[in-house]
């Protein structure tokens, strides 16, 4: 299978929680190619369960060597649908996201509670 293996796509959530988040276009889009690459090589492997009752899951840029230069970003998302063959990449839907630092805490154990809420 060729790389990536998932494509990306966003919720109006997820472009109003960027909004509120973007501060100049240019970086933005070296974050999220940042991003998308990492999650669309492998998102399970890259992410996080939010919970038992939901199929969304988080990802957390510091986490990872090739999106640790970003601010502390968190990205919920799902993946809506699996690669099928050689030629038919998944989806990755994503919901949200945000600043660790707008949680008022800088600690990844609070972003479950966070989201589940």
């Amino acid at each position: 299978m060729t790389w990536p293996m998932y494509a990306w796509s966003e919720l109006p959530s997820f472009t109003d929680s960027r909004a509120a988040i973007q501060d100049d276009e240019s970086d933005w889009d070296l974050f999220q190619w940042a991003i998308e690459e990492t999650l669309g090589a492998n998102p399970l492997v890259n992410s996080h369960s939010v919970g038992r009752d939901t199929d969304l899951r988080y990802f957390s840029t510091w986490e990872h060597p090739g999106t640790s230069h970003l601010p502390r970003l968190v990205v919920v998302f799902r993946i809506d649908r699996d690669p099928v063959g050689d030629d038919d990449e998944g989806l990755l839907e994503g919901h949200l996201i945000f600043r660790l630092a707008d949680l008022g805490d800088d600690s990844a154990s609070r972003v479950v509670p966070f989201l589940v809420d």
